[in-house]
């Protein structure tokens, strides 16, 4: 997997750090560190899915958040039928990968 860098308007840089995968930022200078998202495990489902941190952002991710990720499909456990609630993964690495691959296509289309 490639990680997405991206340099804003004031010469900052942004990206996602994954656990050991990617360059890390903080050698550029001071780092600001946000969680954005959570993966939880949800009992009734017996599935992982993903959340927002922020409220202002929304809550659990569905289709429209995922729609770009390609292992989707291969991935999940069992996708809303409204297409509107959360979308549940059957182990937690397949919720990371997607999770990855969702938060990387909005920052290089500098929807984040």
């Amino acid at each position: 997997m490639k990680q997405v860098i991206v340099v804003t308007q004031n010469g900052g840089l942004r990206g996602l750090e994954h656990k050991g995968r990617c360059i890390d930022l903080k050698k550029f200078g001071k780092a600001v560190v946000e969680r954005i998202t959570l993966i939880e495990w949800d009992s009734e489902a017996a599935g992982w899915y993903i959340r927002w941190c922020r409220p202002d952002m929304g809550g659990t991710w569905g289709l429209k958040e995922l729609s770009n990720v390609q292992s989707l499909q291969a991935a999940t456990l069992k996708t809303p039928v409204d297409r509107l609630g959360p979308v549940y993964f059957h182990n937690y690495e397949d919720a990371v990968e997607a999770e990855v691959q969702a938060i990387q296509q909005l920052q290089k289309t500098g929807s984040m």
